[in-house]
């Protein structure tokens, strides 16, 4: 949230619709499961007696999950919002930054010692052992194993899926920590909210006018401006900030020698790397207007609260 509050995106427009129910995830009613579904949301109670449906042993321990998360999200909390601090590097300020990171580190997992080694097998082992020792009920397993494979190319048995699994549940939405939000009028919203902020601050924006290459000056160490696919080049005062990915702006926008002259042997080491990185992906996502919220056979919104469980995710 840290972009968010420094550029007071919500002054610019920027507004949150709280996914909750979080998620839906009906079943045949001619199948096992006899038309039962299973809502998952922010009341507590309403989200244990769904699950109750399928195992009571599992009502009971789903709140002791969602606090175990919450402690591995408090954890790893201070390297959220910057690189893996490294206190040896950088200029002062930011060796001193990586302190201050390293420091709240430390302190986090001392004061949540004991979920330590159960933070580690999430971060390394599958989703499917995670919840196989956690909950019995494969209806809860299939649902919450969603979240261990979306957009990623791994199923929840790979080595890896369980970070997934934490991954979605590490950030914050509207003041809420571990939620899942939409924006309001769409993610071209987000876009609007930072150019006007940046509008509002000063800067001038230039669109469909695409980069070539950014601009180097092996004298000064330093890149000092971009020239566009029309030949115009665009001079920095200060920087270049480069929104592309790590892997574009390195391999596309900066020269094929430019390591020869700026780069040491710790940053080599990053490059190969960022050539090396998989963004391989398997999301598909369609955005559909529909004329009224779905009606499912097994919760039919006569008997659901607004159509309640039209209003999160589905699982199929």
């Amino acid at each position: 949230p840290s972009v968010i509050q420094d550029l007071s995106l919500h002054k610019h427009g920027l507004k949150y619709l709280v996914r909750d129910p979080s998620s839906f995830t009906p079943s045949l009613v001619d199948g096992p499961l006899g038309g039962r579904s299973l809502l998952l949301g922010s009341d507590m109670d309403a989200t244990c007696a769904s699950i109750a449906q399928f195992s009571e042993k599992d009502s009971k321990v789903y709140p002791l999950y969602e606090e175990f998360l919450a402690e591995c999200r408090e954890i790893l909390r201070p390297l959220l919002d910057g690189p893996l601090p490294d206190p040896f590097q950088g200029r002062y300020y930011e060796r001193k930054q990586a302190a201050t990171t390293l420091y709240s580190l430390i302190k986090n997992a001392a004061r949540h010692r004991g979920t330590l080694g159960a933070l580690y097998e999430l971060l390394t082992a599958p989703a499917c052992h995670v919840l196989d020792k956690w909950f019995e009920s494969d209806m809860l397993k299939a649902t919450l194993a969603c979240d261990a494979v979306i957009g990623a190319m791994i199923s929840p048995r790979d080595v890896g899926s369980g970070y997934v699994l934490l991954h979605h549940v590490l950030g914050e939405a509207a003041g809420k920590q571990g939620v899942w939000a939409y924006v309001e009028g769409g993610m071209g919203r987000i876009s609007d909210a930072i150019a006007s902020a940046a509008k509002e601050a000063g800067a001038k924006l230039l669109t469909n006018c695409q980069v070539k290459s950014i601009d180097l000056d092996e004298r000064a160490g330093s890149a000092t401006g971009v020239t566009l696919e029309s030949g115009e080049s665009l001079t920095a005062r200060v920087a270049v900030l480069s929104n592309c990915t790590a892997h574009q702006t390195i391999t596309k926008l900066l020269p094929e020698n430019f390591l020869d002259s700026f780069a040491g042997g710790g940053f080599r080491s990053y490059v190969r790397h960022i050539k090396g990185f998989d963004y391989s992906c398997g999301s598909f996502k369609i955005n559909c207007a529909l004329s009224k919220l779905p009606d499912f056979a097994c919760l039919p919104n006569g008997r659901s609260r607004d159509g309640e469980g039209s209003g999160g995710a589905q699982h199929r």
